[in-house]
Parts: C-alpha cells; sequence; structure tokens
C-alpha cells in the first residue's frame, strides 16, 4: 500500500508542473487618460496576449466588451504578423505563424471617458486558441508548420500530387517532388524517344531498335525488316510500292527501283561532262 502511494505522489510530482508550464493569458493595459482635442477626456488601450512555456499561439476569437464608454478609435493591428477579422464586438486574431514564448500586442483602441462619471471598462473575452496546421480557416492558408502562405503554397504542402507540376516544381507518381528529368521518366509518354539505352515507339511502348527506327524515323521508298515505305514516307502495300518506287525495264518488262534509275541517270551525265572536257583538251 505504501508503494502504491509513493508511486501516485511520484507522478503527481512529475505531471503537474507540465499541466502548469502552458499558460495564455490575455492583457488589456490602457496608458494615462488625455484630453484630446475636442476637451473629452480619452485614453489608449491595447489588447495583448502573453504566451509562456509550451503554449503555442496563432489564432484567437472572442468579443471585447466595452461599459460605459464607445471607441474614438476602433481597433487596429499594430504588429505586422497579426491579422484582424473584426464583425462587431466579435474578433478574430491569427498571427502569420505560431507565437511562443512572448507577449504580443493584438491590437490597439482609444475610448471616451464616461459623462456620467461612471467607470468605463474594456473587457476581452477569447472563446478559443488554436493553431492550424495544413487547414484553410478565415480565408487563410496555414501550412504544415502553421504559417500563413499563399495557397499555391498551401496547395503545394498540405494536397497530395502524383504527376503534377505547381509553381515549377514537379512531383512523382508518389507525391516526391524530384528533378525535371525524373518527372519526364515517370509521368510522361516518351513517344519515340531513346531513353537509357531503351527505345519507345510512337504510343510510348518500348520496342526494339528496329521497330524504333520504323516508327520513328521517315523512310522514302524503303523497305525496312519486312515492312514497305512509299514515296512518301508512309507504310504501303508491295504493290503500292512497286507502283511508286519502282518503273519497268522497256528490254525485260521488269521494275527496277525509281532511286536506281535516278542515279543511273546522275551517272551518264557525270561520264558525259567528263568525256566532252577530255574531247576539249585533244583538240587544244
Amino acid at each position: 500500500m505504501k508503494k502504491l502511494i509513493f508511486i501516485i505522489i511520484t507522478a503527481l510530482i512529475l505531471f503537474i508542473p507540465t499541466m502548469t508550464m502552458a499558460t495564455t493569458r490575455t492583457l488589456t493595459p490602457c496608458d494615462d487618460p488625455i484630453i484630446d482635442e475636442s476637451g473629452r477626456k480619452v485614453k489608449t488601450c491595447y489588447l495583448d496576449l502573453e504566451i509562456s512555456g509550451n503554449s503555442s499561439f496563432q489564432t484567437v476569437s472572442g468579443t471585447l466588451t466595452l461599459t460605459n464608454t464607445t471607441y474614438k478609435s476602433e481597433p487596429e493591428t499594430t504588429d505586422s504578423r497579426v491579422k484582424m477579422i473584426k464583425n462587431g464586438n466579435n474578433f478574430i486574431f491569427t498571427t502569420t505563424s505560431p507565437i511562443k514564448n512572448e507577449t504580443i500586442r493584438l491590437a490597439k483602441f482609444t475610448i471616451y471617458f464616461a459623462t456620467n462619471g461612471k467607470e468605463c471598462t474594456a473587457v476581452w473575452n477569447p472563446s478559443d486558441y488554436t493553431t492550424y496546421y495544413c487547414e484553410h480557416k478565415n480565408g487563410y492558408y496555414y501550412d504544415l508548420n502553421g504559417n500563413i502562405v499563399s495557397e499555391n503554397e498551401y496547395n503545394k504542402q498540405c494536397n497530395s500530387h502524383s504527376c503534377e507540376i505547381i509553381d515549377g516544381t514537379y512531383y512523382d507518381k508518389n507525391n516526391n517532388i524530384v528533378s525535371k528529368e525524373e518527372y519526364e521518366k515517370q509521368c510522361t509518354t516518351p513517344s519515340c524517344k531513346i531513353i537509357d539505352g531503351i527505345y519507345y515507339d510512337k504510343s510510348g511502348k518500348a520496342v526494339t531498335e528496329v521497330e524504333y527506327d520504323k516508327q520513328c524515323n521517315v523512310h522514302y521508298c524503303k523497305i525496312l525488316d519486312g515492312t514497305y515505305f512509299g514515296n512518301n514516307g508512309s507504310i504501303v502495300s508491295k504493290a503500292v510500292w512497286e507502283s511508286q518506287c519502282q518503273v519497268a525495264s522497256p528490254d525485260t518488262g521488269g521494275f527496277f527501283s525509281i532511286w536506281t534509275a535516278l542515279i543511273g541517270s546522275v551517272l551518264l551525265i557525270l561520264i558525259s561532262v567528263v568525256l566532252k572536257k577530255i574531247n576539249k583538251v585533244k583538240k587544244i
């Protein structure tokens, strides 16, 4: 029994400090009253938030209630990290990134003293303290670390991406950020490309070098691996190929290649030119 009591007391000693370390406290200090240009008595007050221990502040909502007074100037933010949304006496204050171990000024405002001599007060009643991670709240986008970011940055960090390009960032099939080259390998159809020694046809299928050559290179009046290419580079039947790419021999009635005829014609012209030059030399 004594041992059990000792364990409970030890646990309490360890646990209680953990509970009391984290504190968040709202303060509403005011400057000394002054007489404004209209002759009325006013004071400037502040809405401060003290964060200590393990607390992390980012967003607080609540109401600011005035008693026996009115605003001369309504609440406004003075810290560039603080953003404010106002709806009547209801306010939402949020910071651009989570705040720890600091007293941050949420807003300042100026109120009139009551003309009836009664005590004037401004009381802040917070209703919720929240830190957002990867959420879209109150018109703001929060990233993985709770920072307010652009919609694009929020989308990049907080949504899953498979084979997407966002803001110049490449994502592979598994939502990993990769190089442009790796993205293209994983996410694009390698139509008529040679990647890492692999040949891809028009549909992106890995094929042999011969099949790649047939599909991806242009061939005129050729026979390649049993495939006939016509005079415009398209695949044709053997009969069409013969009609486009061969001419009948006047002596035999057979066919020979147009290219053979063209080459022969060029050779004949060259021989004729050479013979003419030889004859001119002999005459001289």
